[in-house]
């Protein structure tokens, strides 16, 4: 006779499952008669991140909102404590799900109650400031606590948290949309044709490198941070302007922003400013390839700005989408004078990530635009001027002067601008007191230096120049 072999099924429960749907029967009994309908949580649900949601109804039965939560059994190492361990990643859900109302529950079976947290912004913000811990020990506070007592004022808390982000939502909506608007107006106003020659754009090379590495997968290890980087006058904005374009027509969506002008809203704390900016750059379809676009971070270096909060809004920001992607589909691109990326203590930081340098404008090119001027310019010029030239904003401002005294030849940017005065101020059709005329520039260099922006908001004040 053959010998028995004795095969074991495996077991239907362990003592985690046995614990798992305790904690479910708990919710279920102590909301049962309420006005919070469990059915959609799951017992032993295998769902990444939470555990189902509860729907919160009205007096009349109509449903107003849902609450997604994430349930753990109480530990008893914990008992008497009222304390837990909250998961990382329910947070981490939390702040991706924006439009979401996120609550973690700590059941305690044994003593019929349940220790619950609201997952807010404020929440968030601390449990980033706690660093990289993967779990987070909170002491409940005592109206944080669910027994059979107290459910429906439990309930009404849940209803006002669930209209407050409703409220809070639409606010950020409009302020959301107001933002990208506002930044993306202050890219419209820049001029991509050279002084008066209308189509004068040059198709700068830096631009389709910008385009193809936002519209290619990233390699593995790859930064999905690109810095185009380049001295003063270079084009760099230009340069973002038409990428930005490109972008767009393709389907591609950016927020950008031009730091030069980055202004918290009145009333934003700097935080609040960050969590608006936040907002903004995550109300794009992140499924879907989204571009965070920064010009002239420079602006905000230790050299023209002294308010660095603006500068750490800006680099939290970079930080918090170039290390939180995991898709792979969000591209941050930060525009930089060399200067300031290489001697600004928090800028210096960026100068890590990969590089685009912008350089001179090539001598075809520039020839291109001069004979727009006139025929054959370009070979009139000296070697001095035609180098002084391959600079865009210095080819910007030849194309400006040169109309009313066909000088050919300028050996620096000084020297251009000492021609733009003289045509500005000495040779004006009207006659400009010059006295006046400086006071004015030292005026606007002082509000420049206070305001600490290239472009302030100016309404100056003529009166006591009796000027008629």
């Amino acid at each position: 006779m053959a010998e028995e072999i004795n095969f074991i099924p495996r077991k239907v429960t362990n003592p985690n499952d046995f614990l798992d749907r305790k904690s479910y029967l708990c919710i279920c009994n102590l909301f049962c008669d309420s006005r919070a309908i469990t059915d959609e949580i799951k017992y032993h649900d295998k769902t990444s991140n939470i555990d189902g949601f509860i729907q919160l109804i009205d007096e009349s039965d109509y449903p107003i909102g849902n609450i997604f939560i994430q349930a753990k059994t109480y530990k008893s190492k914990y008992k008497g404590k009222n304390k837990a361990e909250i998961p990382a990643y329910f947070v981490a859900y939390a702040m991706r799900m924006r439009n979401e109302v996120c609550i973690f529950f700590s059941v305690d079976a044994n003593e019929n109650k349940i220790y619950w947290k609201y997952i807010s912004n404020d929440y968030i913000r601390h449990f980033n400031n706690e660093g990289d811990n993967i779990i987070h020990t909170y002491e409940f506070c005592d109206n944080e606590i669910v027994t059979s007592k107290n459910v429906a004022t439990t309930i009404d808390r849940w209803k006002q948290i669930f209209n407050d982000k409703i409220a809070q939502l639409t606010k950020e909506k409009k302020s959301t949309e107001e933002v990208m608007s506002e930044s993306r107006s202050a890219f419209d106003r820049i001029n991509t044709d050279f002084h008066n020659l209308k189509d004068s754009f040059i198709d700068r090379k830096e631009i389709g490198m910008l385009y193809q590495w936002v519209k290619d997968d990233l390699s593995e290890n790859e930064s999905c941070v690109k810095l185009l980087v380049g001295n003063a006058g270079m084009g760099k904005s230009v340069v973002i302007r038409k990428t930005i374009q490109r972008l767009e027509k393709d389907g591609i969506k950016c927020f950008a922003i031009k730091a030069d002008k980055l202004q918290p809203p009145v009333g934003y704390t700097s935080n609040e400013h960050l969590e608006l900016l936040r907002n903004t750059f995550s109300s794009l379809n992140q499924e879907k390839r989204s571009v965070l676009v920064i010009d002239q971070i420079d602006a905000l270096s230790q050299y023209i700005n002294s308010d660095r909060s603006k500068l750490e809004n800006i680099t939290a920001l970079i930080k918090l989408f170039s290390d939180g992607d995991k898709s792979g589909n969000v591209r941050i691109i930060v525009s930089c004078r060399s200067f300031d990326l290489d001697f600004d203590p928090k800028l210096s930081l960026l100068g890590r990530e990969p590089k685009i340098k912008l350089g001179l404008l090539a001598k075809e090119d520039v020839e291109k635009v001069l004979d727009r001027l006139k025929v054959g310019l370009y070979k009139e010029l000296g070697d001095k001027t035609k180098t002084v030239l391959q600079t865009p904003q210095h080819l910007n401002l030849f194309c400006r002067i040169y109309a009313q005294n066909k000088r050919n030849d300028y050996y620096s940017i000084t020297d251009l601008y000492d021609e733009l005065w003289l045509q500005t101020i000495n040779l004006a059709e009207v006659k400009i007191n010059k006295e006046i005329a400086e006071k004015i520039l030292y005026d606007l260099a002082f509000k420049i230096y206070d305001d600490e922006t290239l472009t302030p908001q100016w309404d100056y004040d003529t009166s006591e120049f009796n000027c008629k």
